[in-house]
């Protein structure tokens, strides 16, 4: 869902290219959304009308949380530790 008007009306995103599964966090890094799911770790970069899984190295595990700094992405998934994805 996106809201352009502060949370009063809400439209909805992704095209169908998002996973049915628990969605988790949301981060963005600049015009980049990256999205925490139950099954992996999603990239949008046209405001969320699309998704596309990144992270193929990450566990079997759902991912929690969802940290930006210097460069890298940090991934806290649930019971298989942080992992680090470079932008």
């Amino acid at each position: 869902m996106r809201s352009t008007d502060g949370g009063t009306t809400w439209t909805a995103v992704g095209g169908g290219s998002l996973p049915n599964a628990q969605l988790n966090c949301l981060a963005a890094h600049g015009a980049t959304l990256y999205l925490a799911t139950a099954t992996d770790v999603m990239r949008s970069t046209d405001q969320g009308a699309t998704w596309t899984t990144i992270g193929q190295t990450l566990p079997n595990a759902p991912v929690m949380q969802l940290q930006i700094s210097n460069g890298f992405l940090y991934a806290s998934t649930f019971g298989r530790g942080l992992w680090r994805l470079s932008l």
